[in-house]
């Protein structure tokens, strides 16, 4: 369902720019077409998209700020030539009155820059870059600048439609000059924290609004506040989560922010599933932070990309935007993951679906731990036959499957898991102990029928093989249980076939 909801909203507006480096030819296959519509219709419009959006649609959330540094040139370049129709972008206002395009009031979460935007001139840009290491070395290596308003105006004015907040609100006049400056009023939408005194200016203006609440307002009272406000032509955006990444809203409560008749959208999204129960519940769409994967439906590769150093579309940690929680990329293609106090598990969304998950498929990959420990719960964890994106980790299941692990003894599981119920050992084996370094080869074969878990670095043969046919969904994930971080574990050449 989600592949031909992602193609549909690009049409007629995505235009012809540089793309990423690594956005490959398989993941931007509509881009032609969407390119070409685009120069048959015209410049995007609010009100052309607003009547040809359909339901559910999208916003491209701080560009793809899942997978790019949020807010850069690259972010809102990979956004678009994924086929985005309507970019957010916040803005703040340097001490010397230069707009810039960066979610925080200050330098310090995610550039090479310290201090707050607005006491310091914009000389400091040429000296600062964007930081968010959680996406991988590479960009780390090559950080982008912070972009000025004006640029991202002049590449994409016009485009695409632009969601655009004065996140410093003293930054919203010049912002709305330098709009009506370069013609884009008709292409811009407002957006505003729902109680913002910018709302009733907008509208008088005859702009449409973007106005969003936080998990904090997630009540009828607050809802319905912030509805009276708005009309048709505005959207009402609300968390998509409580604040922790997993916990959905009660059905009621989207039920009455519906019943206000603005068109209703959930923010951010990260994952398949988010946006497929909240679209289950009449929900409009969905602003995403990565929008490559979220719109589609369809597995992007069969092995890990370790080696290029940057997280893939789809990989995603529990929290996308957590610096320790997205692992380290130590050695050459390797991915490593050693948090301090938390345990680490990492959704493979870019090679799932699994396209052979009804029938039969083989994973595999190899692992080690750096140093043991007594810790019992140290162990790996793989989670498989999933039936949607949902975050995992041992102990934690929010949907139903499997998942087999590897203890430092050598004792290889398959449990069966839920929701509802605790997990279910369905069997074991133990084979050689495994030494701090070392690394293991793991494979794990799925049938119709049975579930085959063993090591395939040991001429033994012991393997647990287990005749259970009730999940078969396509989604993984990986991870460890411990939460010693001297007990890292290193993971490398993860495939799928």
């Amino acid at each position: 369902m989600l592949g031909a909801l992602g193609g549909s909203v690009g049409l007629g507006l995505l235009a012809a720019c540089s793309g990423p480096p690594d956005i490959t030819t398989d993941r931007t296959s509509g881009t032609a077409g969407a390119t070409a519509s685009a120069r048959a219709t015209g410049p995007a419009r609010v009100r052309a998209w607003a009547a040809s959006r359909g339901t559910p649609f999208w916003i491209a959330h701080r560009g793809a700020g899942d997978v790019y540094p949020e807010h850069s040139l690259p972010s809102y370049r990979a956004a678009v030539q994924l086929g985005a129709p309507c970019l957010e972008v916040s803005v703040n206002m340097t001490s010397d009155g230069v707009l810039v395009c960066m979610h925080d009031l200050s330098y310090d979460r995610t550039t090479t820059g310290t201090g707050f935007i607005a006491d310091q001139p914009s000389s400091v840009l040429a000296s600062i870059r964007i930081r968010q290491p959680q996406l991988g070395p590479a960009w780390v290596q090559q950080a982008p600048e912070v972009p000025r308003l004006e640029a991202v105006l002049k590449e994409f004015g016009g485009k695409v439609v632009l969601c655009l907040e004065a996140k410093d609100d003293r930054a919203y006049p010049s912002m709305m000059a330098l709009v009506t400056r370069l013609g884009l009023l008709d292409s811009v939408i407002v957006k505003a924290y729902y109680s913002s005194v910018r709302i009733p200016q907008a509208k008088a203006a005859g702009l449409p609004i973007f106005s969003y609440l936080s998990p904090e307002d997630m009540n009828e009272p607050t809802i319905a506040t912030a509805a009276a406000r708005l009309d048709r032509n505005d959207l009402l955006v609300l968390p998509a989560d409580t604040g922790d990444y997993v916990t959905y809203y009660p059905d009621a409560l989207i039920a009455a922010a519906k019943a206000h008749r603005v068109p209703l959208m959930v923010y951010p999204v990260h994952r398949r599933a988010d946006a497929e129960h909240y679209f289950r519940l009449g929900v409009s769409g969905a602003v995403t932070s990565d929008y490559g994967y979220t719109t589609t439906d369809r597995a992007a590769a069969t092995s890990d990309s370790w080696a290029s150093k940057r997280i893939s579309s789809g990989e995603k940690p529990k929290m996308p935007d957590s610096r320790s929680l997205a692992g380290a990329w130590t050695s050459v293609n390797e991915l490593t993951l050693g948090a301090e106090g938390d345990r680490q598990f990492i959704t493979l969304g870019q090679l799932c679906p699994i396209p052979a998950a009804a029938s039969q498929y083989r994973l595999r990959f190899s692992a080690a731990w750096d140093r043991l420990q007594a810790d019992p719960s140290a162990v790996l964890s793989l989670a498989f036959c999933h039936l949607d994106d949902r975050y995992y980790e041992d102990g934690l299941s929010l949907s139903e499957g499997y998942h087999a692990t590897m203890s430092p003894d050598g004792t290889l599981r398959i449990y069966r898991h839920s929701a509802a119920a605790a997990d279910e050992l369905l069997g074991e084996v133990r084979t050689p102990a495994v030494q701090g370094g070392q690394w293991v080869s793991l494979r794990l074969d799925v049938s119709p029928q049975s579930l085959i878990w063993r090591r395939t670095d040991q001429s033994d043969s012991a393997q647990v093989v287990v005749y259970d046919s009730a999940v078969r969904g396509g989604y993984l994930s990986i991870g460890r249980s411990s939460t010693d971080p001297r007990a890292a574990l290193a993971l490398r050449e993860f495939s799928v076939g």
